[in-house]
């Protein structure tokens, strides 16, 4: 999977080196559900804290013997509103997951823009290739006595008994 802090960082360029492969990366849609993402992880954050100050206001309320149903309602609320915005949170980042599995590996700088593999330019070759082996070889099989190994026998387990 590509790693999403490259993409976040220049899309544009990604998109560019996918081309090589053929593939066409949505940079519209991946800004667009990153803002989303943003937003409402942004939206969670601010929630989350509004209803821990609230909580510690209620907690100070009490200890000081106020009445806190007022604060109590406010709470509530807001727990409601904290419990849409992650779902609509974990919403858009499943989106965005799906989004980046879609997306292939980035080629190597070297890989030329081509068509098909026809395009492709061999640079180096390692090893022999098969097509110069002698084919003509006879090939034998020994057995480990035949060619002079010492075998030995199977180890024995042995089992004692406690007495």
């Amino acid at each position: 999977m590509l790693d999403i802090k490259l993409l976040r960082a220049d899309p544009q360029a990604v998109a560019g080196r996918l081309k090589v492969k053929g593939f066409e990366l949505d940079v519209a849609l991946f800004e667009q559900l990153e803002g989303e993402r943003r937003r409402l992880q942004e939206q969670t954050e601010q929630l989350q804290n509004e209803r821990n100050v609230k909580s510690k206001g209620i907690g100070q309320a009490k200890a000081e013997g106020q009445d806190i149903a007022p604060l109590l309602a406010e709470v509530s609320g807001l727990g409601e509103r904290l419990e849409a915005a992650k779902e609509a949170f974990a919403d858009v980042q499943g989106q965005l997951q799906a989004f980046l599995h879609a997306i292939p590996n980035l080629p190597d700088e070297l890989v030329p823009t081509g068509k098909d593999e026809a395009d492709n330019q061999q640079l180096r070759r390692y090893g022999v290739s098969r097509g110069l082996l002698s084919l003509n070889r006879k090939i034998t099989s020994t057995s480990g006595a035949q060619a002079g190994w010492i075998l030995k026998p199977p180890r024995k387990s042995v089992v004692r008994a406690m007495l």
